[in-house]
């Protein structure tokens, strides 16, 4: 059975999917498990994603649209919210992206301690003592990672931390000039 013969997309359902048929569960199908029309799909409390069963296996409910009503998700593609809400899954808010450009698109991490996406607060030893700074990178066209270091004792904490944030800012604006994709709520 194929996923159009289960799931059809609704922009009405809170998944984006209802079921197309009757499902039945327990022994020798008995139980109606899920009704024709209804909502398909149950929230993923641990990735806030909504999700659907699919041979046995937990698949994710925007892929399923996307396969429904885009065609076959290529190799190496992700399907990228636009909005950066995981739970919106109406088609308009879908898009088919490489890896690189859906991390273009992603909020500021929970685990970021400096606040600012791309910038970190970095010790090193050299010597006897420790040089500490700020580090500021981000990824060119070409995937290779730069990096660029404004130390603290040079420039001060807030010296150093203001220009490690106005250099990212400055090279992620001439990335998107060149087409990067870097959306405006990356890393807000």
């Amino acid at each position: 059975m194929k996923l159009e013969d289960l799931y059809y997309y609704a922009e009405d359902s809170p998944s984006g999917l209802r079921w197309k048929v009757d499902r039945y569960t327990g022994r020798k199908y008995k139980r109606l498990m899920a009704q024709k029309e209804g909502i398909a799909g149950t929230m993923d409390g641990n990735k806030n994603y909504w999700t659907v069963k699919y041979n046995n296996r937990a698949i994710v409910a925007h892929r399923v649209i996307w396969e429904i009503m885009c065609g076959k998700i290529p190799a190496g593609m992700q399907i990228d919210h636009i909005n950066g809400d995981k739970c919106n899954n109406i088609l308009s808010n879908l898009r088919c992206v490489k890896p690189v450009l859906n991390t273009r698109n992603i909020k500021l991490k929970k685990n970021n301690s400096t606040g600012v996406t791309g910038v970190n607060y970095s010790c090193i030893l050299r010597g006897n003592s420790y040089s500490c700074c700020f580090r500021a990178y981000y990824c060119e066209l070409s995937g290779k990672q730069v990096f660029k270091s404004f130390s603290i004792q040079k420039y001060g904490y807030e010296g150093a931390f203001k220009l490690a944030c106005q250099w990212r800012e400055q090279k992620i604006a001439e990335l998107n000039e060149q087409g990067a994709g870097y959306s405006e709520r990356h890393g807000k």
